[in-house]
């Protein structure tokens, strides 16, 4: 028997490339992010998922994102997700664009023997088309 631990929204986020202004394959992200907001007062945690995919239905991966920032309130993510210009060597200043929503729903957290699994339902995906 499962043991809920938090549930929350979720919502996934992405970077494109430097330079890339329409993404219309992974290979344009630079990133892909997570962010889960527990519906019971604790805090914003923002994820980076290593492989810029997440498992599918029927995969087990245990270790595909980590925790990068937690925050008590979304508008400390803003400095975190927009856009930054930055210096280079080779080709003088450089802007990293802005993370851009991709689809949000809801999550649950749950306890099962002795593991853990997130589980989530998207409300909100982009058309399949779009990325």
């Amino acid at each position: 028997m499962a043991e809920l631990l938090e549930d929350g929204d979720i919502y996934f986020l992405y970077r494109p490339r430097v330079a890339e202004e329409h993404v219309d394959s992974l290979d344009e992200v630079q990133r892909l992010l997570v962010v889960l907001h527990p519906w019971q007062g604790r805090h914003l945690r923002l994820l980076v998922v290593g492989r810029k995919r997440l498992p599918g239905i029927d995969e087990h991966d245990r270790f595909w994102a980590f925790v990068d920032e937690v925050v008590a309130r979304p508008e400390q993510l803003h400095e975190t997700l927009r856009a930054r210009r930055y210096p280079t060597r080779t080709r003088g200043e450089r802007e990293q664009p802005a993370t851009r929503p991709a689809a949000e729903g809801a999550y649950v957290i749950a306890r099962h023997d002795d593991h853990t699994h997130l589980a989530y339902q998207l409300e909100l995906p982009l058309p399949s088309n779009a990325l």
